[in-house]
């Protein structure tokens, strides 16, 4: 028997991820262990199993590297914040009325 679930579905599981599982709580990660163990072996969006994503390594490290060098130096701004944007689950999911204005940071001199 072969079983199939979209990653949207299984991360959307109240029972592992908590009653706010459909909020944005990177925070949620940084639980008990038991508890991250539990969201961890829930995590698809590489795949599980045989046919996982064979650049998942590659991929997290680069998610590791690139997002906190984006938030340190650039400033994310929403354009329309009171607009609502639609949100698309085809083979990847993408977003609809999300428009964001990049402002670069001012650095400051470590003197």
């Amino acid at each position: 028997t072969v079983v199939g679930i979209n990653p949207y579905v299984a991360h959307a599981n109240r029972g592992v991820f908590g009653l706010d599982a459909d909020d944005f709580k990177p925070e949620r990660w940084l639980g008990n262990l038991e508890t991250v163990t539990q969201m961890d072996q829930y995590f698809l969006s590489f795949g599980r199993g045989p046919r996982n994503c064979i650049g998942r390594n590659i991929a997290l490290v680069m998610l590791n590297t690139l997002i906190p060098e984006l938030v340190l130096r650039f400033d994310f701004i929403l354009i329309n914040p009171e607009e609502e944007w639609t949100v698309y689950d085809d083979v990847f999911m993408y977003q609809e009325n999300f428009q964001v204005k990049v402002r670069e940071r001012m650095t400051r001199n470590a003197s």
